[in-house]
């Protein structure tokens, strides 16, 4: 268990490095590093990624531990986000740039507890122009890091418990498998230290006949000596006195500490010293003692383990009162493990919809395809209208199959085009008109929705991932709402930008929750919120790379500000595809072991004017390709015994320069940096009659000028995701 606590912990230790990076590239800094300081004023904890080499991150934290403890407080600046250029600005600021040779920074606080801030910071080698939006993201970045190191913290701290309830065990199984007094004290004593992580201890006998506490077990690489020949009388230093009165004590500054006495031959120095009595059936036998050279400060939870330490060394009598502490800890550990299957749960869920969702597209594709063939055969009005509806609903299907393998994160894709964020936001509107009006007026409230969109330009994105943004928002804005009220959804040109603003008379939230407002999971609805809506507007918006900008204050509602830009003149996806030669002189061989989907494509093909052939799975199709060559292969990617690698493969090998097309449920799943080195192009099920003919089109124009051969690879990849 202590091998699988720890290997989770790296785990999460490799992920928030990981996080550290992100955070640097987010800003292009240079570095980035984490601060934490301690309650003391004099000692912190430095986090950097690996970028930073070790000795580089010895000098810092060597230049940092000298610096004057007030800086700290100047770094904290009350909380407030500060910056400095070239040695002008905030001390602390100036200090951490001169020992690291750089010339800007932004220094972003977040509160680390009740008492303390921790600090983000970002260094540039070169002078940097900062702007109001690295401020922001700085700030939005600390708070995701705080989250994400307090996890870390956490966890930490749970395995330390696992490791302390193993010791206790350790202990226990000892204490009843050894009749060697002195060997359990002496493993005690050993566990104790490791646990602690002291750099000494000892355990003291008291002798009644002369009333004084002899040493028992020294452990000391310094002073052992001089420790195991120092007889203590009751109530004498710290160790007499815990004796005496059956209490621990912990001694941080044992130096200056009037209870404490000094060791013949040993220095004057800084020492941390934790005490707790041995007692057996109710009597005070001795005291258990531990001690730090090295500064560090014991805190109470050490002094509560090590006094559960000295009562199982002391009395194995008294189990019964251990009990209670090593179940606490147990249903601890039971916790994490519970956890821990949740997450293979999740990871098998994440399987299983992989699965479904290609299964679910094989569906999808024949009703799809033969729906939109009908269309086209079909001059009934109103049984087009009907056809229409079939087909709404199945692309209605893609996506929401679309979303389901965005839940197992192997789809990663946002498929740009240029959107009319007004006729967006009008869609978006109208979605969540029964949440706005229809239900709020069944419970006897009234909200009012006004729309004020003016001319904006056209910008590139997703028009689905952005309608998802603006209802989410809209619900919100409604939950927000519980007496009714209005809503104002505004859309207009400023310097430059697409502006899209939301706003409420609601509520209103405080700087607390405003700071949370994005975080996964954190919700103000109780029971009856997940926590997502706005995490996923904040993916979607960071995805199309918008500005973000929330203001709010109890009881004032709440206005959401997203600001894009314009539509650098990428092509969409609708556009005409490059046009190639007539579809009558092509031959196609088409291959899938699905029999519904290879009628149901080959009608498509021939329904466009494409000659093809079939086969009817991969052994059939390099049967055919054996005997002739063919303009163009359109294959299935799974299939038994001879897969649409196989087939790919084979062509690439016998007919160089013969394209592929590669057709498949999984499509959205595929890795298309890797796949598209082994094909032509990748076409996801369920596709439109208009998808497969741009594709071949542009396939065959590439084919026929192998110069644009990679540049239409990425062009269709980006389709395709």
């Amino acid at each position: 268990m202590a091998n699988t606590s720890q290997t989770i912990f790296d785990t999460d230790r490799s992920i928030f490095k990981s996080s550290l990076e992100k955070a640097r590239v987010a800003l292009g800094s240079d570095y980035f590093i984490l601060l934490l300081p301690q309650s003391n004023g004099r000692e912190f904890e430095l986090y950097t990624e690996d970028q930073l080499d070790r000795l580089t991150r010895r000098n810092l934290f060597n230049d940092l531990n000298a610096m004057p403890p007030e800086l700290w407080v100047t770094g904290s600046n009350n909380g407030s986000i500060h910056t400095s250029s070239r040695g002008k600005g905030n001390k602390f600021a100036c200090y951490l740039m001169k020992i690291l040779g750089a010339s800007s920074i932004i220094v972003a606080p977040f509160p680390a507890d009740e008492k303390k801030y921790g600090l983000g910071c970002w260094i540039w080698n070169a002078s940097r122009q900062i702007q109001d939006d690295d401020l922001m993201k700085a700030n939005l970045l600390t708070d995701l890091l705080c989250l994400s190191l307090k996890s870390l913290q956490n966890k930490k701290r749970a395995r330390e418990r696992g490791d302390r309830l193993a010791a206790l065990l350790e202990l226990s199984t000892s204490i009843y498998s050894s009749r060697n007094y002195t060997e359990v004290l002496q493993k005690a004593l050993k566990l104790a230290m490791e646990i602690m992580t002291a750099d000494g201890g000892g355990i003291f006998i008291i002798d009644k006949g002369e009333m004084l506490l002899r040493p028992l077990v020294i452990i000391d690489d310094r002073y052992k000596e001089e420790l195991s020949t120092f007889n203590l009388k009751m109530g004498e230093g710290v160790t007499g006195s815990v004796a005496q009165s059956g209490e621990g004590i912990i001694s941080n500054y044992s130096n200056i500490d009037p209870r404490s006495i000094q060791v013949p031959g040993t220095p004057v120095e800084r020492e941390s010293l934790i005490s707790a009595p041995l007692t057996w059936s109710g009597d005070v036998i001795g005291a258990i003692t531990l001690w730090s050279y090295s500064g560090m400060e014991f805190a109470r939870e050490d002094l509560e383990i090590l006094t559960i330490f000295a009562r199982q060394t002391a009395d194995a009598i008294e189990n019964a009162k251990l009990f209670e502490s090593l179940e606490k800890a147990y249903e601890e550990l039971s916790a994490t493990q519970e956890q821990l299957i949740m997450t293979e749960k999740l990871k098998a869920l994440g399987d299983m919809a992989g699965g479904v969702a290609h299964d679910f597209n094989n569906v999808l594709g024949t009703i799809l395809g033969r729906t939109q063939l009908l269309l086209k055969k079909i001059k009934d009005p109103d049984l087009q209208m009907d056809l229409q509806t079939i087909v709404d609903v199945t692309l209605k299907g893609r996506r929401t199959v679309q979303r389901l393998q965005d839940f197992t994160h192997v789809s990663s894709r946002l498929q740009h085009s240029q959107v009319d964020l007004n006729k967006t936001v009008e869609e978006a509107i109208e979605t969540t008109k029964p949440a706005w009006k229809d239900t709020v007026q069944m419970s006897g409230r009234t909200i009012n929705l006004h729309r004020e969109l003016g001319p904006v330009e056209i910008i590139d994105g997703s028009h689905d991932e952005l309608k998802e943004a603006v209802c989410n928002v809209i619900l919100n804005s409604v939950d927000a709402l519980p007496d009714g009220g209005n809503i104002w959804v505004k859309t207009f040109m400023e310097d430059g930008k697409v502006v899209l603003q939301i706003r409420d008379d609601g509520v209103g939230m405080d700087e607390n929750t405003k700071s949370k407002l994005f975080f996964p999971f954190f919700t103000t609805k109780g029971k009856n919120g997940f926590g997502m809506g706005l995490a996923v507007v904040y993916g979607i918006l960071f995805r199309h790379q918008a500005d973000i900008h929330v203001d709010s204050s109890p009881d004032q509602g709440a206005v959401f500000t997203f600001r894009f830009n314009p539509s650098r003149g990428r092509a969409n996806n609708n556009q005409a595809a490059p046009k190639a030669d007539g579809p009558g002189s092509l031959s196609i061989l088409l291959v899938d072991d699905d029999k519904n989907l290879l009628d149901v494509v080959g009608d498509m093909l021939e329904f466009m004017g494409f000659g093809h052939e079939k086969a009817d799975g991969g052994k059939r199709a390099l049967q055919l390709l054996q005997e002739k060559r063919y303009d163009l292969v359109v294959t299935d990617l799974g299939m038994p015994e001879i897969g649409g690698w196989d087939v790919a493969r084979f062509c690439r090998e016998n007919y160089p320069g013969m394209p592929v097309i590669l057709i498949s449920g999984w499509g959205a799943q595929l890795n298309n940096e890797e796949a598209l080195s082994r094909v032509d192009a990748i076409l996801p099920k369920p596709f439109q009659l208009e998808e497969i003919r741009e594709t071949i089109t542009a396939v065959m124009s590439k084919a026929s000028n192998p110069a644009k051969r990679s540049t239409t690879s990425i062009r269709l990849t980006q389709a395709g995701r």
